[in-house]
């Protein structure tokens, strides 16, 4: 299954900047203590890592409950499980006391909300720490050849 969620312009510049992007599954992956070193894909690629971004495909809403308890939901002609429950600028569902955060929730006045923010705090928190040890590695190359 090929999926790719971005522009013909971004996958340009992936590839002017050489990310390079698999979409088979990860069936294996050795490592040490200190370090990612290779991946294996279910299609038979073997790669050899520094670093990695495991990005998840998933699209499913998880609205059994609020389906039971009567929340009204968008996305009509959709399929139930890619159906988001409505909520108003408070979070509110059409079911008094029942709030809905998250992938779950749709305003009508607005596109659905993926978790935009959070995803975007973790891969930065991800990037510093990479960051940090190329950093790290270059002034202990740069240490070692002063000496």
């Amino acid at each position: 299954m090929s999926y790719a969620p971005w522009s013909g312009d971004s996958a340009k510049l992936l590839e002017a900047y050489g990310v390079a992007v698999h979409q088979a599954r990860i069936v294996d992956f050795s490592s040490t203590k200190e370090a990612l070193e290779s991946i294996e894909l279910e299609d038979g690629t073997s790669l050899r890592v520094r670093f990695g971004l495991v990005s998840m495909g998933l699209f499913k809403v998880y609205n059994e409950l609020a389906i039971q308890l009567g929340a009204e939901l968008g996305d009509e002609g959709k399929p139930s499980d890619q159906r988001h429950v409505q909520i108003d600028a408070r979070g509110e569902t059409s079911v008094q006391n029942l709030f809905v955060v998250g992938d779950l929730a749709q305003r009508p006045d607005e596109p659905v909300m993926k978790q935009v923010y959070t995803s975007q705090e973790y891969a930065v928190r991800a990037l510093d720490v990479v960051d940090s040890r190329m950093r790290r590695a270059r002034r202990a190359a740069a240490l070692a050849e002063s000496k």
